[in-house]
């Protein structure tokens, strides 16, 4: 088993508002990137984030596939996100590099 070991950088594309939080668009997937947290269902963690509700901005993170369940979890930050800004997914060896695709042309993530 691998654990604790590997991190995927995801940059925020935008911030679409919504009914309870904002979503952040990322340049990565839970369709294509993360298939365990739509199959296990697990949640990443995320460098600097925290439970929803916990640290005073909270969004809901959301891949760029056309997908309506590419959503990867709901975060808790200190400060509010901007497009452009890089998110650090942790603990993503274990499945999630062995099983990511390319659904609907979205490329590999660089390892």
């Amino acid at each position: 088993m691998v654990f604790d070991a590997g991190f995927l950088v995801a940059s925020v594309l935008d911030i679409v508002p919504g009914d309870a939080v904002p979503t952040a668009i990322l340049d990565t997937s839970a369709t294509c990137h993360m298939p365990d947290v739509l199959e296990m269902p697990c949640r990443p963690d995320v460098l600097g984030a925290g439970p929803i509700g916990e640290r005073g901005c909270d969004y809901e993170l959301g891949g760029l596939t056309c997908l309506a369940g590419d959503v990867i979890g709901q975060y808790s930050f200190d400060a509010p996100l901007q497009p452009g800004q890089r998110l650090v997914f942790s603990d993503m060896a274990q499945y999630s590099v062995a099983r990511t695709n390319t659904f609907n042309g979205v490329p590999l993530p660089s390892i």
